[in-house]
């Protein structure tokens, strides 16, 4: 799983998302039983889409079933 901190976005101003959030999603909801990985990424929830950083993440998961070291 990866999400986005960066409250960017209308989801902030039209719900009271708990810090850290991306604009629509807690960074908390992202935290779900039996997770392989979990990471954070300095990005708004669209953002996480165009991200490079995200992509990058994706493929060492996709290579390695990680992320990265201590990626939990």
């Amino acid at each position: 799983m990866i999400a986005g901190d960066r409250a960017v976005g209308l989801g902030q101003w039209l719900g009271r998302l708990p810090q850290p959030h991306d604009g629509t999603v807690a960074v908390a909801e992202t935290r779900v039983p039996g997770l392989q990985a979990h990471r954070v990424i300095h990005a708004s929830h669209t953002g996480l889409v165009f991200s490079a950083e995200v992509a990058d993440a994706c493929e060492r998961f996709l290579k390695n079933g990680h992320f990265a070291q201590g990626d939990r």
